[in-house]
C-alpha cells in the first residue's frame, strides 16, 4: 500500500537536532508499523486533513492518556 496518498508534515525536532530523528508525518495507514510518524485510516486522513488549517498552529499530541489530557 501507499503510505502517502495525502500526508501532512508533523513539525518535530526541525531543524534536525541531535539524535532525536525528524521527519514525522500524518499519513495513511497501511497495516505495518510506522518509523514514528502517526498514521490514520485513509478515510479519517482525510477528515483530519481538511479539518487542518495551518495557520491556526495545529497541535498534534502523542503520548499516554496522562500527557494528551493536558491539551
Amino acid at each position: 500500500g501507499n503510505a502517502y496518498p495525502s500526508m501532512a508534515v508533523i513539525d518535530f525536532n526541525t531543524p534536525s537536532t541531535g539524535a532525536y530523528g525528524s521527519g514525522i508525518f500524518l499519513h495513511a495507514d497501511i497495516g505495518a508499523p510506522t518509523q514514528g510518524c502517526v498514521s490514520l485510516p485513509l478515510g479519517d486522513l482525510d477528515q483530519v486533513l481538511d479539518w487542518l488549517n495551518p495557520a491556526l498552529h495545529p497541535v498534534i499530541v502523542m503520548g499516554p492518556d496522562s500527557v494528551i489530557r493536558s491539551f
